[in-house]
């Protein structure tokens, strides 16, 4: 747990740190003090100290976007004995495993294929269900253009598919998921141009929503997958694109993001947590801190369904993002 405001606010240092990491180092103590927490030679708060983590490569950008959270859950649980939240970054979910695994992250928002691997890796909780983005729950979309043929899954085998990236759940993981479930064998492609192995669907990672649609109008790749939020905006699928491509296969639909906790966290901060977190789409005074939480709308409970299609999957994740 973080006791004073230094460049471990930003980067783990258990890790070989990254050069674009060294300006961050070098700033750090300017930068406590421009958000207002305490220097390194300050005493150390009393009381808890709860610790906001996230993964992401670009440091600065997502810090800020998680402050205004971590500022109106810190304001919420004062009166709770808790002093502050402060926020960690780190630049992937292996580092992220062990540092909840050690206590010194508690509390995170993730996609579910990574909320199974930290459950795995780290033993964590499920605390709630987050509308990122506004919506409740995705689905995966496979898409193709309305000239090629494609008009199921088996149509793809010999052919090519765009994922989006290897750590996306609806641009790779539950795709991939789905084709194992359908009896499908992928194989990974060195470019989107390389021919599939015989008997398999070959896929190569776009990085990017955009990027997929744009490689399945310009006949780069037979097929892409995005999520349903992004089939539907303007960023990810302009107009003249969607003219000429359609939509032949969806997954289940599953949670869209999950807030999760270790499992050892104080059970009466955890309670007091989810409590706050299932209150604040009925408060005004969040809608800030909402808004550059990923778009959240408001946060509820994980029913019955939403826990059988994580654990269904639970497995393949696993496996996928061991390779992955």
């Amino acid at each position: 747990m973080l006791s004073h405001c230094d460049a471990r606010h930003i980067f783990d240092f258990e890790d070989s740190v990254p050069e674009k990491a060294i300006k961050w180092i070098l700033c750090a103590s300017v930068f406590c003090t421009v958000v207002g927490l305490r220097p390194v030679a300050a005493e150390p708060y009393e009381g808890h100290v709860l610790v906001l983590g996230a993964i992401h490569q670009d440091v600065e950008g997502r810090y800020a976007e998680l402050r205004p959270m971590a500022d109106y859950i810190a304001a919420a649980l004062a009166p709770y004995g808790v002093s502050r939240v402060d926020v960690m970054v780190v630049e992937d979910r292996r580092r992220l495993a062990r540092m909840m695994r050690d206590g010194r992250i508690d509390w995170i928002s993730e996609d579910p294929a990574t909320a199974v691997y930290l459950q795995e890796a780290a033993g964590v909780e499920m605390l709630a269900r987050k509308w990122k983005q506004g919506a409740p729950q995705f689905r995966s979309v496979f898409f193709t253009r309305t000239d090629s043929g494609v008009t199921e899954l088996g149509d793809l085998i010999g052919r090519t598919i765009a994922f989006v990236k290897p750590d996306s759940t609806a641009g790779h993981l539950l795709p991939a998921a789905e084709l194992i479930l359908r009896g499908h064998r992928a194989a990974s492609l060195d470019t989107p141009r390389q021919r599939a192995p015989a008997e398999t669907i070959g896929y190569a990672f776009s990085g990017s929503d955009l990027n997929s649609t744009t490689w399945v109008h310009k006949r780069i790749v037979d097929a892409g997958v995005i999520s349903n939020v992004g089939w539907e905006s303007q960023d990810s699928l302009p107009d003249f694109f969607r003219k000429e491509l359609v939509v032949f296969h969806q997954t289940e639909s599953m949670p869209h993001a999950l807030e999760l906790v270790r499992s050892d966290l104080d059970a009466g901060i955890k309670a007091r947590l989810k409590q706050i977190l299932l209150s604040m789409g009925q408060d005004a005074t969040a809608a800030a801190a909402l808004q550059t939480y990923q778009g959240a709308l408001r946060f509820d409970e994980l029913d019955a369904t939403d826990r059988q299609t994580i654990g269904e999957l639970r497995s393949i994740f696993t496996q996928l993002m061991l390779v992955n």
